[in-house]
């Protein structure tokens, strides 16, 4: 007991270190007074000129912009028909920035503009913005996952699930077909880095259901543009390790995608009881949620004892090889016609026991050297 209320007396005395947030806000307006909306708002590096994060303004010409680093910065406001306005931002302290833009009106025309300089990398365009891959990566990158987590804005987190302007990515097109229908993981973990020749943030994305018609509610997707050289061709990646006790882990993944149809393999094998196939990642796989709670019959999933055994294995288990093999084919002539299909294989060979606790007593006889004791 003494060692733990000092323990919590130690915990209690460390400092701790708040993590930085800085904060840029503001209105963009015209010398009329009027609100300009849907203003690009960008903060770039004083170093080297490059994009580090963006916003742009609402309906009311307003912009919020968190940054997480101090440091010196440029922050520019644009917009079309407007001249652009720059100017030095310094984060030292946390603190918020108040900044109120008044725009002129750029009433010059020019017959021809020659313009030369280091591409930024990044374009905006109403509710999209337009990514070039090749001015963020560096070549070290291996899947998908890799490269989005390098754009300004987007987040990959260890599951390959991806957010952009903090908001949770639904789905990731590739030419503008959804062949994974909404199983993100799929994509940024098992498509390969070079795959990607650019890549759109689309917000307040729309597509037709045949239950609700057009649906947006502010749900933002990822459109990687493909290179047409990739169209046909295989590619892939396959892991193997081996190690002490005879403990081994493999790993491959497979595809092959052209303009209406895309095949893909992915493979694991281990006896080091890693998980091959959780619990997200399966409902991924069969459409979602909402697909599973359509197909049943009742409010409540019901998973057979396959199913189980692979989502929730024991907890008593102490050796176990896991298998598993998917194979997912998607066919999309148009964007009104979608078929998909999957074959899902599962393995799994374990040992259980059951673990019983005894609680031993001890009786203690002390003797004494007098008799009268």
């Amino acid at each position: 007991m003494r060692f733990k209320f000092l323990w919590i007396i130690l915990m209690l005395l460390l400092p701790i270190k708040a993590s930085s947030q800085f904060v840029i806000s503001g209105s963009v307006k015209n010398k009329n007074n009027e609100v300009v909306s849907y203003a690009n708002v960008t903060l770039l590096r004083q170093a080297d000129s490059l994009s580090v994060n963006y916003a742009t303004t609402n309906n009311e010409g307003k912009f919020k912009i968190e940054q997480k680093e101090a440091g010196k910065y440029f922050l520019r406001v644009s917009c079309l028909g407007y001249s652009a306005k720059t100017i030095p931002i310094i984060f030292t302290d946390n603190k918020i920035v108040v900044s109120n833009f008044v725009l002129d009106e750029s009433l010059t025309e020019l017959e021809s503009v020659v313009v030369t300089g280091r591409n930024p990398g990044i374009r905006f365009k109403n509710d999209t913005i337009r990514y070039d891959p090749k001015v963020f990566t560096d070549g070290s990158e291996i899947v998908l996952g890799d490269v989005l987590k390098k754009l300004p804005g987007v987040e990959v987190d260890s599951k390959g699930r991806v957010k952009a302007q903090g908001k949770q990515v639904e789905s990731i097109l590739l030419n503008g077909q959804d062949f994974f229908s909404g199983n993100t993981q799929m994509a940024t973990k098992n498509l390969p880095a070079d795959v990607a020749e650019n890549v759109e943030v689309l917000n307040n994305y729309s597509e037709y259901s045949l239950l609700g018609g057009f649906q947006s509610h502010e749900k933002t997707v990822i459109n990687v543009g493909v290179s047409n050289k990739k169209m046909g061709k295989i590619s892939g990646e396959l892991t193997a390790s081996y190690g002490y006790k005879d403990k081994y882990i493999g790993k491959a993944s497979i595809m092959q995608m052209n303009s209406k149809l895309m095949t893909s393999f992915v493979g694991a094998l281990n006896n080091t009881g890693d998980e091959v196939f959780n619990m997200e990642e399966y409902i991924r796989l069969q459409g979602g949620i909402n697909e599973l709670m359509n197909n049943s019959s009742s409010s409540s999933i019901e998973l057979s004892k396959e199913e189980q055994s692979m989502l929730m294995p024991q907890n008593n288990t102490f050796k176990r090889k896991n298998l598993l093999s998917a194979l997912n084919m998607a066919y999309q002539p148009n964007t009104s016609l979608k078929c998909t299909s999957y074959f899902l294989f599962n393995e799994i060979n374990e040992e259980a026991q059951d673990i019983v606790k005894y609680n031993l007593k001890s009786a203690v006889i002390l003797f004494s050297e007098n008799p009268n004791t």
